[in-house]
């Protein structure tokens, strides 16, 4: 990475001209952005990070105000929603009706630790047909979703809500 976006003057009496550089591209499709210190519930305060489902992070990005932080959440959130989006009508061309994909896209699961109190760690969801697929990174192949960590049946996931 490479300091090289500003134009600098090469003769005197020209000025600068200043503009956007590109420190690190992160690719938005299936990424997530996390506002949260690793491993805690506590949240860092007008900060957060982007990374990437190869794991490429961002770092920590420092905003000047809490309206400036949710706004770049909001665009950065709208991007990764665009994109998932377009990436499902692509995949749906491949499935019949009743195994089309709903939704996809990133939460964060509470694990049972007895060692520690609050153990988040990120969990990919798809709602496919009748199905909901717990994956640890999202699927990309067809042979993916046969590798499923969890699978749940809707109709599971409705009569555990009922009880």
């Amino acid at each position: 990475d490479t300091l090289s976006c500003s134009s600098w003057p090469t003769s005197p009496g020209l000025r600068w001209e200043k503009r956007w550089c590109d420190l690190r591209l992160i690719p938005l499709l299936h990424s997530r952005f996390s506002q949260y210190v690793p491993g805690t519930d506590l949240s860092r305060q007008n900060a957060f990070q982007v990374i990437a489902v190869d794991g490429v992070c961002s770092g920590i990005i420092q905003c000047l105000s809490a309206e400036d932080c949710v706004d770049w959440l909001q665009a950065i959130a709208t991007n990764i929603s665009n994109l998932a989006k377009h990436n499902i009508k692509k995949i749906n061309r491949n499935f019949p009706v009743n195994q089309q994909i709903v939704y996809m896209g990133w939460c964060e699961a509470r694990e049972q630790d007895p060692l520690q109190d609050r153990v988040y760690s990120p969990t990919f969801l798809a709602l496919r047909g009748s199905c909901l697929y717990k994956f640890l990174a999202p699927p990309v192949t067809t042979w993916d979703w046969t590798r499923a960590e969890k699978t749940f049946s809707v109709y599971e996931i409705m009569c555990k809500i009922l009880k």
